[in-house]
């Protein structure tokens, strides 16, 4: 998401906090609304606090306890203990084409992928395939709206934002635990 956060106030408060992970250091960041962003590979916690100074109008800390639960299904994950994560985004982030996209990724089954093509026809918009790429990867809450569970029609991975190695581990990691859980 590379555009301020314009439907927050300055009246809004957000909170962040980290997890140490296979996928180095991830940030997440939520209002009392839900989560508006999850940024996984960081190597250290400074580039995600300068998005939230500069994107984010209100007032900002870091606190860990709104995260606890989350914090707590992402190390499940990691530990291929649980398929589905049970959280809240909050309802100002995207556009109303990008929460589309992103309600159809959450429908993809875990350890499994499907192609842009499928995705813009199971939004009933079969001819929008740059449209669906380019929500897909303004998706601020990867891994749990399952953005890299999208790949090329020819099978091929396909870009991501968080980078194509973090794309290429969460997939194993899916399709090693799939059918053990």
């Amino acid at each position: 998401m590379n555009s301020k956060l314009s439907n927050f106030s300055k009246d809004d408060t957000l909170h962040f906090s980290f997890l140490e992970s296979p996928v180095d250091l991830i940030g997440l960041a939520g209002s009392s609304k839900g989560l508006i962003r999850l940024k996984l590979g960081l190597k250290d916690p400074s580039p995600f606090i300068e998005y939230i100074e500069t994107q984010f109008p209100g007032s900002w800390s870091e606190k860990a306890s709104p995260f606890k639960e989350i914090k707590s299904q992402l190390r499940l994950y990691f530990k291929s203990k649980i398929t589905k994560f049970n959280f809240k985004a909050d309802p100002r982030i995207g556009t109303p084409f990008q929460k589309k996209v992103w309600t159809g990724l959450r429908k993809i089954p875990f350890g499994q992928t499907r192609s842009y093509a499928w995705l813009a026809q199971h939004i009933d918009n079969p001819k929008a395939c740059r449209a669906v790429g380019n929500a897909n990867g303004k998706n601020p809450i990867s891994i749990l709206i399952p953005c890299h569970r999208v790949i090329r029609e020819t099978g091929a991975l396909g870009g991501y934002t968080g980078g194509i190695s973090y794309k290429q581990f969460l997939l194993n990691l899916e399709q090693k635990s799939n059918g053990t859980l």
